[in-house]
């Protein structure tokens, strides 16, 4: 064989074995490469038989090789060096580790798809010409390129950066060119991590920005109502009735402040674990039937149905946490009654599996209103987020709501699931994984009557009752029908029209050691209100029991009261049983007696009066002997209000409209006129808001119809 065909010979096997992996027992060790140098030495001398100097020199060559073989394979960093015909001359271990594959023949064209190399998206195919290899093979050196290798055996997509360069003769002709690689795939993790975590930084900072700003205007609205109106009541030439307006707005507007830190606060105490759930037993039926009185009103004021509907039968009792319940139900529904324009607002209980470990019930608040798009729902349960911006623009709220209401349900155990279509309205399901007895006493129907609501409350046993009542209420009829009913159980009843005249009442008998033995303050009077008159007693050192009579039955409306100063509240219109008991109750208390246990005293009167259609309306007191005499005057009575209602509005007095409309719907409710109790109280909600004209002439019309229907008599 020529000498020129052996060197060359020669060559192609020192490139064979640079190609060839190590042995599996000896690779990266000395003992491997001592192995590779003495089988080289020996190839060596079957080739060129050549001695002393020049095969010395051939051996310490290729002892070279092979170290620098060895460095290669060792390296983390993957080595790939190519000719420029894109035969792989170098091809290390952690090339191969990362590319997922040995070497291939497909040469520069077929290597993006081979290898499955992408770009840094991990979508779109690299193309084989922009490779940094295939780049350096035509002269250019390329740094830094992102590659995303995507191996057809491996799962797991891995991220390479790498540099390449051109390799020269020593005569400048071009050999090939080399590219080093490293994994940065951990690197790309925690740069995604970051970034995503920076992103939800970002939301949430841009959620409490906007949430600032929307509380900035929540605060600020009222707040300027109650400087301004203050700023007003400065006037000494103003009029007693413009007076009284003025501090019913800033009372209003007070009260809503007072609710929008009442929210921050409870969200507060549940972001830091402070909130605590009181279990114990109460009346779920009732506690379903509280709640739909009081939104049922707010429903139809905006002129919406509601309903509450049993699909299956319910438990008559429970043990949870009765306050935390209605907190999440009137929230649920007052948000229904927000968002619906019209259509209805439905209330769907339903108990599951009881007597198993997996008894549960499910009250379901479905609406008609505008709904919300699927991808919005995750963000209505995060703090100070409402579905879309241009909700908080239309409709107002902070967006604190949903979030408190499934942070409670969680803490009793529970969960808030939505169902919801744009422009199809929306259903919130409350679920609490609750304990329920196979054996415990089922309710078919949520309906109930004053007889049953009584029965629901604690019942009243007379004791011979006795004693001085101060009875604050600028309502006639109120004053009539409460004093009346107090008075037939033996006590004596002294009545104050308003405020100042219940202070100045209560503030003698006490000076004259002839203390009241129970304040019953109306919350809403004249001249001074129940909140104010109660802080001023106090203030003068009155130690007596204080029991607010409000017609506010809302959320949070007792803790008004409370911190007030009063020692507990009834809930208007008042269920005869509900007052004397609680009644009762101050009266043995501070005589030393053992009061019975009272009920939450927000407990409501019964369902609307009996009513056929368009027919007859009845008082649910019409078969209580002992009511039929105040029933019978309050109806004498009630064309005197109609028509001063129908006078005012006439005229145009808004403020005593409102002021008669309100008194109205007390004194109705009371007297077991539901029917009549609401469409008063729609005609107050409409003169605040005092729209327009045509919509409270509409809603005196209406009440001056149901008044029309209006008999003392009962069904026969």
């Amino acid at each position: 064989m020529p000498y020129e065909q052996q060197i060359a010979d020669m060559q192609e096997r020192i490139r064979r074995w640079l190609r060839t992996s190590p042995s599996p027992t000896a690779s990266g060790t000395l003992a491997g490469l001592d192995a590779d140098i003495l089988s080289l030495e020996s190839a060596l001398e079957s080739l060129f038989h050549v001695e002393g100097r020049h095969g010395q020199e051939a051996s310490n060559g290729f002892q070279q090789e092979a170290i620098f073989r060895t460095v290669l394979e060792s390296m983390v960093e993957g080595v790939i060096v190519a000719d420029m015909n894109g035969q792989f001359l170098v091809f290390n271990a952690a090339a191969r580790a990362m590319l997922g594959q040995d070497e291939t023949d497909s040469g520069p064209e077929g290597w993006s798809d081979q290898y499955g190399l992408f770009y840094p998206d991990g979508k779109t195919r690299f193309p084989p010409e922009e490779l940094a290899l295939t780049r350096a093979m035509q002269g250019q050196a390329m740094d830094d390129q992102e590659v995303v290798i995507l191996a057809p055996e491996r799962q797991e997509a891995i991220h390479v950066s790498g540099n390449a360069r051109p390799l020269w003769a020593a005569d400048g002709q071009q050999l090939g060119g080399v590219v080093v690689f490293h994994d940065i795939t951990g690197f790309r993790r925690v740069d995604r991590a970051l970034r995503e975590a920076r992103d939800r930084a970002e939301e949430a900072s841009q959620a409490k920005s906007e949430f600032l700003a929307n509380m900035s205007h929540e605060i600020r609205t009222p707040l300027t109502a109650v400087l301004g109106f203050a700023d007003l009541l400065l006037d000494p030439k103003l009029n007693e009735s413009d007076r009284l307006n003025y501090l019913q707005a800033i009372r209003r507007n007070g009260q809503h402040l007072l609710s929008l830190i009442n929210d921050i606060l409870d969200l507060s105490k549940l972001q830091a674990d402070k909130i605590q759930i009181e279990r114990a037993t109460f009346s779920l039926h009732q506690l379903l039937h509280e709640v739909a009185s009081i939104m049922q009103v707010r429903a139809y004021e905006k002129g919406l149905d509601f309903d509450v509907r049993y699909t299956t039968p319910m438990p008559r009792e429970i043990d949870n946490d009765v306050m935390r319940i209605r907190q999440i139900l009137l929230n649920l529904l007052g948000n229904a009654i927000k968002f619906t324009r019209e259509g209805e607002v439905v209330l769907t209980c339903r108990c599951l599996d009881p007597g198993t470990e997996s008894s549960r019930l499910e009250l379901a608040v479905t609406d008609t209103g505008i709904g919300m798009h699927p991808d919005d729902i995750d963000r209505l349960f995060q703090p100070f987020n409402q579905a879309n911006p241009a909700t908080t623009r239309e409709y107002g709220g902070t967006g604190l709501g949903l979030a408190i209401c499934r942070s409670l349900a969680d803490a009793l155990g529970g969960d808030i699931r939505v169902d919801s279509s744009p422009g199809q309205g929306s259903t919130f399901i409350l679920v609490l994984d609750q304990p329920i007895d196979d054996r415990a006493e089922m309710v078919e129907s949520h309906m109930l009557h004053q007889s049953e609501l009584e029965a629901e409350a604690e019942p009243f046993t007379s004791r011979d009752l006795s004693g001085r009542v101060l009875l604050a209420e600028d309502g006639h009829d109120n004053q009539v029908l409460v004093s009346t009913i107090l008075q037939r159980e033996g006590l004596k009843v002294d009545i104050a029209g308003d405020g100042e005249e219940a202070v100045d009442k209560a503030l003698t008998a006490m000076n004259a050691e002839t203390p009241y033995d129970l304040v019953l303050m109306d919350m809403q009077m004249p001249r001074l209100d129940g909140y104010g008159a109660t802080a001023k007693l106090r203030r003068k050192g009155y130690s007596g029991p204080v029991v607010a009579l409000t017609a506010h039955a809302m959320s949070g409306e007792r803790e008004r009261c409370l911190a007030a100063g009063c020692d507990d509240y009834l809930s208007k219109p008042i269920a005869r049983t509900v007052l004397l008991t609680a009644v009762q109750s101050y009266l043995l208390r501070i005589r030393g007696g053992e009061p019975p246990p009272v009920e939450e005293a927000a407990t409501t009167a019964g369902e609307s009066g009996e009513t056929d259609g368009e027919g007859r309306i009845y008082s649910s007191y019409s078969d209580d002997p002992d009511m039929a005499d105040l029933v019978h005057q309050f109806v004498e009575r009630l064309p005197i209000h109609v028509q001063d209602i129908r006078t005012a509005a006439d005229i145009g007095e808004l403020d005593r409209l409102r002021r008669l409309a309100h008194q109205l719907k007390g004194a109705a409710g009371g007297y077991g006129f539901q029917p009549v109790s609401r469409a008063a109280a729609k005609l107050e909600t409409k003169v605040r808001e005092a729209d327009q004209a045509s919509e409270v002439t509409e809603a005196v019309s209406q009440l001056v119809r149901v008044c029309r229907r209006v008999t003392h008599a009962g069904p026969e």
